[in-house]
């Protein structure tokens, strides 16, 4: 299917003539200068630099944020579409889009003092400097009740020592929105008490990044460890209220989970494209193996869930816009992020499935999907979180 029309598929009763227009500019943006390099990406496990400027040229990362800050003032649904479209080329540089825009830049916009927007808001819009996101432990991810880090006052500095694993962007990131626990006080040790969002630089003394090297898929997209021994941050880079850092974080998330729903879509266009074409010229038994009927139904099923988790993901990006609905959203984006994630495993493997051997070796790029695929059901909430938020807002 060519680019145009598929760019009107996909999107023509969601966004304007002026946002498909844009939309079409990124997936071209993709296809000359992402697609290329995407298995090198892959194989190298290298952050791109070079492709990261570029999306901050093009003003990706400024999605939906305000202009006064360099933002492009895009809607929800648009940017959900930009990730998508970035991702059908490469997942890697997909997730450090949505990493860049919803769980950095986000909480610093929505949350940052105009000093700390001028400082670190602008340059991660412009794509000069690179965000990520301090949340998940060894023993604190879902848990995230269970976190260790700590951050301890001292006058006018807090002094933060802890350990952040998984951390996308990491190995490349200039700044990191960080949580630590506040105070040692029992009341503080259970749940949610003390935790508190901080904007911390990666230069400081004390701070650590290890690269992670052996990860299953994503590969690229800077993952990391990061230690923090005694690091010294100014009272002026907490980031909004001391001991609120918890309902920080799910604004954060809940923000971030229809990028990753929209970043699985991306994948499954992909691998559905890929099997398409294969099985359009791949002959067995002197036929085309898409003359088949059973190769037919197994298209037909693949494309059936990629257009419903393209509608989910889309009615929750769209509700997101909606003022006062916040709650709503809350349940339709974890819908939308779950049932993305169940059918892009579905139809990656099917892919691979329909490559037969091929789809087993690298030569083509459906077990990278499939690869990439897996992480989708985890990271931003697994698929058991997003269960429980549904079922809370069902229930009660």
């Amino acid at each position: 299917m060519a680019q145009g029309a598929s760019i009107m598929q996909n999107y023509r009763y969601i966004l304007t003539d002026e946002q498909l227009e844009f939309v079409g500019e990124v997936a071209r943006f993709g296809a000359k200068e992402v697609a290329p390099r995407a298995k090198e990406i892959d194989v190298s496990n290298e952050f791109p630099c070079d492709l990261f400027r570029k999306m901050g040229e093009m003003g990706l990362f400024g999605a939906y944020f305000d202009g006064e800050w360099g933002g492009s003032e895009l809607d929800y649904p648009t940017y959900v579409a930009l990730v998508t479209e970035i991702s059908r080329h490469s997942a890697a540089v997909g997730v450090i889009l949505s990493v860049q825009v919803s769980l950095a830049a986000n909480p610093v916009s929505a949350f940052g003092t105009p000093e700390q927007k001028e400082k670190y808001l602008r340059p991660m819009l412009s794509g000069e400097k690179v965000g990520c996101y301090g949340m998940t432990e060894p023993d604190a991810g879902s848990d995230f009740a269970n976190m260790s880090t700590r951050a301890v006052r001292a006058g006018d500095v807090f002094r933060i020592t802890g350990n952040k694993i998984f951390i996308t962007n990491g190995s490349a990131a200039d700044f990191c929105v960080l949580f630590a626990r506040i105070g040692v006080k029992e009341e503080q040790s259970k749940r949610h008490g003390g935790i508190t969002a901080f904007i911390v630089e990666m230069d400081s003394p004390g701070f650590t990044v290890n690269k992670i090297e052996d990860e299953l898929g994503m590969r690229g997209s800077g993952l990391a460890e990061l230690v923090l021994e005694d690091v010294v941050v100014p009272a002026e880079n907490m980031l909004g209220r001391e001991g609120r850092g918890f309902q920080l974080a799910m604004n954060t998330l809940d923000g971030g989970r229809a990028g990753i729903a929209g970043q699985a879509n991306g994948i499954s266009l992909a691998a559905y494209d890929q099997g398409v074409d294969y099985v359009k010229g791949r002959k067995i038994f002197g036929k085309p193996l898409s003359s088949f009927q059973n190769t037919q139904f197994k298209i037909a099923e693949m494309r059936a869930k990629i257009d419903a988790s393209l509608l989910l993901t889309h009615h929750a990006a769209a509700i997101r816009n909606l003022s006062g609905a916040e709650s709503m959203y809350s349940r339709k984006v974890s819908e939308a992020k779950w049932f993305a994630a169940q059918v892009v495993k579905q139809v990656a493997a099917d892919a691979l499935q329909l490559h037969g051997g091929y789809g087993y070796i690298g030569d083509y790029p459906a077990e990278r999907f499939l690869r990439d695929s897996v992480l989708i059901d985890i990271y931003e909430g697994t698929g058991e979180v997003q269960r429980t938020v549904i079922a809370r807002h069902i229930f009660g």
